[in-house]
């Protein structure tokens, strides 16, 4: 007989802009719903969408030369998050709560789900020196937030990671026991099925090898988007005819028109963003910095290969001359070569396309979800749950 679970589910929602929000919690959400063991209740706390539209534009300012509203990281908004989950959850019979994009702690025992840490963005901050690819973050900003996600994280039951690149910095920067630490990759944000096989041919299998290269990063210096650009400068001259297409800023971010080749198609839905993998040959993202990078693995459940970079938890999605690529510089050359390398060995694409359906079984939040439960109901003792 399977075991009952009531789980308390949480995430910080914001839509400030109207256009876009997160679909990794709501997406896990429906992945415990759909678990015939567990009712799920919604805990989340968050406030009425014009409040937060107003106080995003009141918290407005200048960080290093740019205007960005700092309202997200605000101390007035973690205390009001905190009373709401409070509120939400006090009296509700549940067995634990499981917390996302946010650190607010609930009264029942929880669980942590995330895919980095502050602690460890204040580590890249200093190593990498580079403040651009931070934009918005300051040593202020990162020590408060620091503080406040380290009585978190020594609280939790259990904290799922979505890398092992960052179970390893939970260790080492946090000092949390291993023991109350499990890898649990996520899914894609996209319809994929494993029996989803009608993949439309790319262009460049319909015309004559118009080989087309797809960026896809709203943060764009961070995602390594001025590179891809200054390489692509490169591609031209040994790959004829080749197409970059830039998806994610909301304007265009670099002076002057996008170069000849260059197609800015602006930000665009998770949906649009899938049917643009559909008819491109290669992702193109070598970010300077990244979480996890759910976009790669929809890249190659869509069927084509990725080029990234050998840093953060990019080298446990992509393995070199197997399924794309991994640069290790800011070269814009480094990054041609892998470019013209991946499009002209047609092994990259046969090798991406026989691991498809694997792949997009593996990176599936059906699999996360049951994976989560089976060490939720381990951990909770049994006479601690209702």
């Amino acid at each position: 007989m399977e075991t009952s679970f009531t789980l308390g589910f949480s995430y910080a929602r914001s839509v400030v802009d109207g256009t876009h929000h997160r679909p990794t919690a709501p997406r896990l959400q429906v992945a415990f719903e759909q678990l015939p063991q567990v009712t799920v209740i919604d805990v989340s706390p968050y406030l009425p969408p014009l409040v937060d539209r107003i106080m995003h534009q009141v918290y407005r300012t200048r960080v290093r030369g740019e205007t960005q509203s700092v309202w997200g990281r605000s101390r007035l908004k973690a205390y009001l998050l905190e009373r709401l989950i409070h509120k939400r959850s006090q009296g509700v019979p549940l067995d634990a709560t499981i917390q996302l994009h946010g650190f607010f702690q609930p009264p029942q025992p929880y669980f942590v789900y995330t895919d980095l840490s502050y602690a460890m963005v204040r580590h890249f901050f200093r190593e990498l020196g580079d403040p651009a690819i931070f934009p918005g973050v300051t040593d202020t900003i990162l020590a408060h937030q620091i503080e406040r996600q380290q009585h978190y994280f020594e609280n939790a039951q259990h904290i799922f990671a979505m890398s092992a690149w960052l179970a390893h910095h939970l260790q080492s920067l946090h000092g949390i026991p291993a023991r109350q630490i499990s890898v649990v990759p996520p899914g894609t944000n996209s319809e994929h099925s494993p029996r989803d096989s009608g993949r439309t041919p790319p262009q460049s299998e319909q015309t004559a090898r118009v080989p087309k290269l797809l960026f896809v990063g709203g943060d764009f210096y961070r995602k390594g988007g001025d590179l891809v650009i200054r390489a692509f400068q490169h591609c031209r001259q040994e790959l004829p005819g080749v197409q970059l297409t830039i998806v994610g800023p909301h304007a265009w971010p670099l002076a002057g028109a996008p170069p000849e080749g260059v197609i800015f198609r602006g930000w665009q839905r998770t949906d649009q963003v899938q049917q643009l993998m559909q008819t491109h040959d290669v992702l193109v993202m070598p970010s300077r910095f990244e979480a996890f990078g759910i976009v790669f693995v929809e890249a190659l459940a869509s069927g084509i290969p990725v080029i990234a970079r050998k840093a953060c938890a990019m080298p446990e999605i992509v393995t070199p001359a197997l399924n794309g690529e991994l640069i290790h510089s800011d070269d814009p050359r480094e990054l041609a070569d892998a470019i013209i390398t991946v499009v002209r060995d047609p092994q990259y694409r046969a090798n991406v396309e026989r691991a498809r359906q694997s792949t997009a079984a593996y990176y599936s939040w059906d699999r996360a979800a049951r994976q989560m439960l089976q060490t939720m109901i381990a951990t909770i003792p049994q006479h601690r749950r209702v």
